[in-house]
C-alpha cells in the first residue's frame, strides 16, 4: 500500500500552477465535476473519495449477461435458485456490501450450525476463525482473527484488548453493556463478541473508491457490470482506451443510478440532466487523474522495491 503513488497526473500538474496541463475541454470536466454533475459530494478530497458506503442501484450482472471471456451465462439468471439473504454464493445474487458480512448479527450464523435458507437453497453456518472455512464473510476482520497476520495479538500495541472486539460502535466487552445499546448484539461464539446489528439501510452499499488512476482499472464499479467494449471491437479506439467506459458510467449517474437489486438507492444519486458534450468533458476530465509514472520508472515490474521504501524506520514496531 505504501507503494501506491499517484501524484503526477495531469491534473496534478494543472492544480501546480501548470494551466496547460489539462486540456480545455478536461478544465471545463473539472468544473462540472464540483458543481452540476455533482461528482465531488462522494469523490472529494486528495484521493477522490469520501470513504463512505453508498447504494448506487449497479445491477448484479452486466448489461450484456457476459462471464469472463465474453462468454454468454448460460446459467438462467434466477436470484432465488442458490442466493441467500445477507450472502450472495453465485454471480447472480444481489450483492448485500457492507451489509453482508453481518451475517451472524442478523440472527443468521449466531450459531454455527445454524440453517440458512430454506429447502434447496439451505446452507448450514461454519466456525468463525476457521482458515479452512469456505464461509469467508463470516470471519472477522480484526488482529485477532485466523485472517490476520499479527504475530503476537497480545504484543502488538496496535491491537485492541482481547475483551474488546471489534473496534466499532459495538466494542462492548460484556454481554450486558453490549444488549444494553439498541444498536448492538451479543453473540456467543468460540470468542463472544459484540456486533452491530443488521441494518437495512447498509444493505447494497459499497465503499466509495478512488478515482485516481481511473482510467486503468475499467471495467467499472464493484463487479465490472459498467462498460462498453464496443468500440474497440469495432476498431473504432484502441483496446486501452478507457473513454468508452467511463462515457458509461457517467452515463450511468446522468440517469440518476440504477434500480437497486438489494437494498435502496442513495438519497443523494439523482438525475443529472447532463448533456452529451458535458458528459465528454467529464470523461475528459477522468481521464486526467492517470499517473503512470511508477510503472514508467520501475518496467521490471511491481515486485521491485523502490529505493526510498526499504526504510521502514517509521514503520510501528
Amino acid at each position: 500500500m505504501r507503494r501506491l503513488r499517484s501524484n503526477a497526473s495531469n491534473y496534478d500538474r494543472w492544480v501546480a500552477g501548470d494551466v496547460y496541463a489539462m486540456s480545455p475541454a478536461a478544465q471545463r470536466g473539472v468544473r462540472l465535476f464540483v458543481g452540476k454533475a455533482e461528482c465531488v459530494l462522494c469523490h472529494s478530497g486528495p484521493n477522490f473519495t469520501d470513504g463512505r458506503f453508498h447504494n448506487l442501484g449497479v445491477p448484479s450482472a452486466d448489461i450484456e449477461g457476459r462471464t469472463a471471456g465474453s462468454a454468454l451465462v448460460t446459467t438462467p439468471i434466477d436470484a432465488q435458485n442458490g442466493c441467500f439473504e445477507g450472502m450472495a454464493p453465485q454471480p447472480f445474487c444481489p450483492d448485500p456490501g457492507r451489509n453482508g458480512w453481518q451475517a451472524r448479527a442478523a440472527d443468521q450464523c449466531i450459531k454455527d450450525s445454524a440453517p440458512v435458507g430454506t429447502g434447496g437453497k439451505a446452507a448450514s453456518c461454519q466456525r468463525i476463525d476457521q482458515p479452512d472455512s469456505l464461509m469467508r464473510f463470516d470471519v472477522p476482520m480484526d488482529c485477532r482473527s485466523a485472517v490476520s497476520d499479527v504475530a503476537d495479538a497480545d504484543k502488538d500495541r496496535l491491537c485492541l484488548p482481547a475483551t474488546v472486539f471489534p473496534a466499532s460502535k459495538c466494542a462492548y466487552s460484556n454481554v450486558q453493556a453490549c444488549q444494553a445499546d439498541a444498536l448492538c448484539q451479543w453473540a456467543d461464539m468460540p470468542t463472544p463478541r459484540c456486533f452491530a446489528k443488521s441494518t437495512a439501510a447498509e444493505m447494497g452499499q459499497m465503499k466509495t473508491p478512488t478515482l485516481r488512476n481511473v482510467g486503468l482499472t475499467f471495467p467499472y464499479m464493484h463487479n465490472g457490470a459498467l462498460f462498453d467494449y464496443g468500440p474497440s471491437e469495432r476498431g473504432e479506439t484502441s483496446a486501452d482506451d478507457p473513454r468508452p467506459h467511463l462515457r458509461r458510467v457517467v452515463q450511468f449517474y446522468n440517469a440518476g443510478g440504477g434500480t437497486p437489486p438489494a437494498g435502496m438507492l442513495d438519497p443523494q444519486i439523482h438525475k443529472l440532466g447532463l448533456t452529451d458534450s458535458e458528459v465528454e468533458d467529464l470523461v475528459e476530465f477522468l481521464t486526467s487523474l492517470t499517473d503512470n509514472s511508477l510503472f514508467e520508472t520501475n518496467r521490471d515490474g511491481l515486485g521491485v522495491m523502490p529505493d526510498d521504501l526499504t526504510d521502514t524506520s517509521d514503520c510501528p514496531q
